[in-house]
């Protein structure tokens, strides 16, 4: 039998062949062997226009079905698909980007080396297009703000974390709903292991109501989300009175969740809700249902077997485990991934992951986190850089002194809170408006109008004594 990621995804369409594997954000189906015959249909109009193993190809489509077609096919060609914007691929910089491939009615660039997705990619192969060994994928660990750091993994280590997460979490029993972006590295993990193990899935729809409906019509039993999903969904489904009978689990990835959000969503589901930790370098390394971590806060579970862990104080010195300090893994050798550009290895010469979360162990034996080593805010699933909105936001002109801090919430996923030092007549409203219009909708902005900020001795402004004021109300 076949190991590798390409010849899996090959046996299990070929074998399930007019079985739906798909739905689309139109409603129409798509069978593991339609899905198949685009993987191969792609790799051959690529393979014609010059794509080699080894090339690195930036992929910019919207449809998300033909998004993740598109990616294996480049892995089945021993290339490496590469999740950077086309904006950032022409920056200047170490990024290397052979070719680009962009929608007809996407934003072209003037990459040397584009193809435009259109009509003439549809259709059947007209050659049969052998799986080339050697690919991989090239995916960045966070940001959507600021260029993200970006990692390297071939195809044998991605398919180690695609069987790493069903081991820990148990087979799928049914179809699946895979809310996250399929741009994302835990997105194209979450198509690839409900392909793999032959369930259909269905993607966010157009609207909140067109998903649930979808899910309930398709009898979706586990579902993929990141936490900003799952505050829409369960918003909707709450006050549309809409049940999910058949809905067992949702795992819940990139983000925290608080207890009483987490216990708001099973009663409005009738499912389980686990939290999923991890990260870009370690892979998933526990899980914990969500609802029970209400005495303890950050609480994720049990770090599974396998993966050796550490903590280290400030000055580096190990840490007993329950003070804790910086949280350090070493993840089995078959997860490792590699820093790109470059390819070192990220880990140290003994094999240690620095996660940057700072957290210590219960006498229970389960991890709780208490913070994050860096200031990036970690909002619903996706990080925003406090600095990238602070200048975006003193652009605008309508403030002098602006301090972008981690803001809690009842629902445990973090808004993006703002303090600007402004005269009474400052309208607040308008600027939540200004940065809802300029970033992304789906942050949840709070600003607050103060005197002014507070300042530490070395003239930086103290985002964690603001995240604690307004924490505290």
């Amino acid at each position: 039998m076949g190991s590798t990621f390409s010849e899996r995804i090959e046996r299990v369409c070929t074998a399930f062949g007019r079985q739906p594997a798909f739905i689309e954000p139109s409603g129409g189906v798509v069978t593991f062997q339609d899905f198949f015959d685009a993987i191969l249909r792609f790799a051959e109009r690529m393979s014609q226009a010059g794509v080699q193993p080894g090339h690195h190809v930036v992929v910019d489509h919207r449809e998300p079905v033909a998004f993740a077609a598109l990616k294996f096919a480049i892995m089945r060609l021993g290339a490496y698909p590469i999740a950077v914007t086309p904006e950032t691929m022409l920056q200047n910089g170490p990024i290397r980007v052979d070719w680009s491939i962009v929608s007809s009615d996407g934003k072209l660039t003037d990459h040397p080396n584009s193809l435009v997705f259109d009509a003439t990619w549809a259709g059947p192969a007209e050659t049969y297009t052998p799986i080339t060994p050697g690919g991989g994928i090239i995916h960045a660990t966070s940001g959507t703000t600021g260029l993200p750091k970006l990692r390297r993994d071939t195809e044998e280590v991605f398919m180690a974390r695609i069987n790493n997460g069903l081991v820990a979490r148990g087979e799928l029993n049914g179809p699946v709903l895979v809310a996250h972006n399929y741009g994302t590295l835990i997105g194209i993990k979450s198509v690839a292991t409900a392909l793999l193990q032959m369930q259909m899935q269905m993607p966010m729809l157009w609207s909140v109501e067109q998903t649930l409906t979808t899910l309930v019509d398709c009898k979706v039993t586990h579902a993929f989300v990141p936490p900003i999903h799952l505050k829409r969904l369960a918003e909707f489904a709450a006050d549309a009175d809409i049940q999910t009978p058949l809905l067992e689990r949702i795992n819940v990835g990139g983000g925290a969740l608080s207890a009483s959000f987490a216990q708001d969503c099973e009663r409005i589901f009738g499912a389980e809700v686990f939290t999923d930790y991890g990260s870009t370098e370690t892979d998933t390394i526990a899980c914990a249902r969500a609802r029970n971590t209400e005495a303890t806060p950050g609480l994720v579970g049990r770090i599974w077997p396998g993966f050796d862990f550490k903590f280290v104080t400030e000055d580096g010195a190990l840490s007993p485990t329950e003070t804790g300090g910086e949280l350090f893994m070493k993840p089995p050798r078959n997860l490792q991934t590699q820093n790109y550009p470059g390819d070192e290895a990220l880990a140290d010469q003994d094999g240690w992951v620095s996660t940057g979360d700072i957290g210590h162990l219960q006498k229970s034996g389960e991890l709780v986190l208490v913070g994050r080593k860096s200031d990036l805010i970690n909002t619903g699933g996706n990080k925003v850089s406090p600095m990238v909105v602070e200048q975006a936001i003193l652009k605008m002109g309508m403030v002098s002194e602006v301090a972008v801090f981690r803001l809690p919430t009842e629902t445990g996923i973090d808004a993006v809170g703002v303090a600007v030092s402004g005269g009474a007549e400052f309208d607040v409203e308008a600027l939540e408006r200004c940065l809802k219009s300029g970033f992304n909708a789906l942050y949840e902005y709070r600003v607050f109008l103060r005197d002014r900020l507070p300042y530490g001795e070395t003239g930086k402004v103290k985002r964690d004594a603001l995240t604690a004021e307004y924490s505290a109300g």
